[in-house]
């Protein structure tokens, strides 16, 4: 069950998703033909030591243009998809009726053939709006205003700030309610006010769906144009005070303790009490306000902004919440805007593909827990826990060798790592959703209802002890994370599929994909943001003075490094803003080779089809990057995402690894051997 979190649009989902890779999603071959390693990937006509990327992935990216409905192929597509096609067998077996169906197939099935329903979704049309269409009409006040904005977010709009539940930096066993901004259209604040051609041309066809979106649910408080131009100085008068993702990287940034009547002072002119009782939000002491300056120009606006120019921006947002559930006509607007302006996608995805992940989406756990029958194996959970309590012992080892560390910040540091908890496949304990209704005939009321569901769970956690066996993400999700509060790593059955995790293939290879991973998850427990938190999951500085400049230095190396390289039209990668992902990348492959590396004194391997073991590992770990993407995706994703491209991913990692240059031989000036090699790990 999703957790409250805001719609947002299909192209900028995929965006966070890191990305993906289509095999023939209509061929049910295609979800059993992915290899960790395939040699009719690579290119062999290029040299390995100076530009390994495309040695190992060039024959995929010649092979594989950027598919119509998704605007990029980047490396978690190929598991993705594969993943759409088994779970588009389960869902259709489970759609059918009948007494044989279990509460999850039943939830699931129905929901999916809800989602397929596109007759019935056809003639409702707008219907489904209406009920909150004739609510922001009849706003008058205020007061009525933040009443709307409760309700709305309540039924699945996350509308200018979002209330939501979390653990509390500084007592990390309980948990406080926070407040966050939101409520912008575009994918980062910098695109209202960026500059240049590109920039005028999005933020024009920006404003101009806004308008069509309005004529779409019967028009606006005035003219369509005039109030799509208002909804746009409202969204980038928010964008001002929006905290940028390189800032969100400092937890000082993003902690802001205050009672509720500190709160409230920051915004007077919202109903804060009316919103409360409205979203029914537990009772409130604490709460933890990430950005006030948001919230302060908040208060400006709603001085200065008139009414109606508010409730064309509820339509608007209502709307563009939904549309990607209501008929075609909102359907289409909402991907000729999101899929092909910023996402360069020319057609939309099959209806299948959009039920299946739309279903995954909204019952997470239900889905998981048939999809874990279906597709992943004891055996395979078994070998991934003893990978990843390896790799642990390699990092730790690590630790203890450090030359750069003090001896007290190392015991804090050992104590992180023996305190992780490490969570494989699905959850011990399945959620209850007895509670949830789903029928088959009401595809959005069935969306609401997931919504809402995940919604009151998030918000009553407020005020309790922190649950640490609680799941974050669901079992069938093509993800994996490190959460520093929680002090855990997740790695969900979704993930480990092929070509991540072969079951069946060689020690070698799975070192080189799903090792690297696991090693990638491991070092951001000591990334410039997660190393602020320690093994309890508190903010606090348990670093020595001398230890944080050493960090500091290293980390200034991956800095210049990857600011040096340009993705697309000279928009050039962010060295900071990547800089958490590079230290994970960097160290996750050391870490990956020195596991392998232990196996191989116990267990030496030959070489297969001309290749090393050590060669074979960095191609397994460039081959699960290989990846074409669309100019806007690759723009946008340099801007906006804290992951490098592709090809930087690689390129960046070997070229500071000795292990690389002895592997493939390179020589002191070829473009995969930096002269100052960047190390903290």
């Amino acid at each position: 069950m999703r957790e409250g979190h805001a719609k947002i649009p299909a192209a900028a989902a995929l965006l966070l998703l890191c990305g993906m890779v289509p095999a023939r999603t209509d061929d049910p071959s295609a979800a059993t033909s992915l290899r960790t390693f395939d040699p009719d990937r690579m290119d062999r006509s290029v040299d390995p030591c100076t530009d390994f990327y495309h040695y190992a992935c060039g024959g995929w990216i010649k092979s594989n243009p950027v598919p119509a409905d998704r605007g990029f192929l980047v490396p978690f597509l190929e598991i993705h998809e594969r993943n759409l096609v088994l779970l588009r067998d389960i869902l259709e077996k489970a759609s059918v009726p009948g007494p044989g169906r279990d509460a999850a197939e039943q939830k699931s099935g129905d929901y999916y053939a809800a989602c397929m329903d596109e007759k019935r979704i056809e003639a409702a049309g707008l219907r489904p709006l209406k009920d909150a269409l004739d609510r922001i009409a009849s706003v008058n006040s205020r007061q009525a205003l933040s009443v709307e904005i409760a309700r709305l977010q309540a039924a699945g709009d996350v509308l200018i700030f979002r209330l939501a539940s979390e653990q509390d930096y500084r007592d990390p066993a309980s948990v406080i309610a926070n407040v966050d901004q939101d409520g912008l259209g575009l994918y980062g604040p910098d695109d209202y006010s960026r500059r240049g051609a590109e920039a005028g041309r999005m933020r024009s066809a920006y404003v101009e769906h806004i308008r069509k979106s309005l004529e779409l649910v019967g028009g606006a408080s005035g003219d369509a144009a005039a109030a799509a131009s208002a909804v746009l100085k409202i969204e980038s008068a928010l964008a001002k005070e929006w905290l940028r993702p390189l800032a969100r990287q400092e937890p000082v940034n993003m902690y802001h303790r205050m009672s509720r009547a500190d709160l409230m002072a920051l915004a007077p002119s919202f109903a804060w009490k009316e919103y409360f009782e409205a979203i029914q939000a537990p009772p409130l002491v604490d709460v933890n306000v990430r950005v006030p300056g948001f919230l302060r120009r908040l208060e400006d606006l709603l001085q200065n902004v008139s009414l109606d120019a508010w409730k064309d921006y509820l339509r608007f947002h209502l709307v563009n919440a939904w549309a990607p559930y209501l008929s075609s006509a909102f359907a289409k607007e909402n991907f000729d805007f999101y899929g092909k302006t910023l996402g360069g996608a020319t057609e939309p995805a099959p209806r299948w593909k959009t039920c299946v992940e739309f279903t995954e989406g909204s019952l997470g756990e239900a889905v998981g827990e048939i999809y874990v029958k279906a597709a992943f194996s004891p055996r395979a959970r078994d070998e991934i826990l003893g990978m990843v309590r390896g790799l642990v012992k390699v990092m730790t080892r690590e630790i203890i060798e450090i030359p750069w560390m003090s001896e007290a910040t190392r015991k804090e540091a050992l104590a992180k790592l023996e305190a992780l908890t490490i969570n494989v496949g699905y959850p011990e304990r399945w959620p209850d959703d007895t509670s949830l209704t789903i029928d088959r005939e009401d595809f959005v009321g069935n969306e609401r209802r997931c919504w809402l569901l995940g919604l009151r769970r998030n918000l009553e956690r407020i005020g309790r002890p922190l649950d640490r066996k609680r799941w974050p993400i669901s079992p069938a999700a093509t993800d994996a994370a490190y959460h520093p509060w929680m002090d855990s790593v997740t790695y969900p059955a979704g993930i480990l599929q092929p070509p991540f995790y072969e079951e069946d293939t060689d020690a070698v290879l799975k070192y080189g994909a799903i090792g690297m991973l696991i090693g990638h998850d491991l070092t951001h427990l000591f990334d410039g943001l997660c190393r602020q938190f320690d093994a309890t999951g508190e903010w606090r500085d348990w670093w020595g003075a001398k230890d944080a400049r050493e960090f500091k230095k290293r980390s200034r190396c991956f800095v210049r490094e990857y600011s040096t390289f340009t993705a697309v039209d000279g928009v050039a990668v962010d060295g900071r803003l990547t800089l958490d992902e590079n230290i994970a990348d960097n160290g996750g492959l050391r870490i990956a080779y020195l596991g392998l590396q232990d196996l191989l004194r116990r267990e030496p391997a030959a070489p297969v089809g001309g290749f090393t073991p050590e060669q074979r590992f960095f191609l397994a770990d460039a081959q699960s990057f290989c990846g074409n993407l669309s100019d806007e995706v690759a723009r946008s994703w340099s801007r906006n995402d804290g992951h490098a491209l592709p090809q930087f991913r690689v390129n960046g990692v070997v070229s500071n690894m000795p292990e690389f240059r002895s592997a493939f031989n390179c020589k002191e000036g070829d473009p995969m051997v930096r002269e100052n090699a960047c190390r903290i790990w």
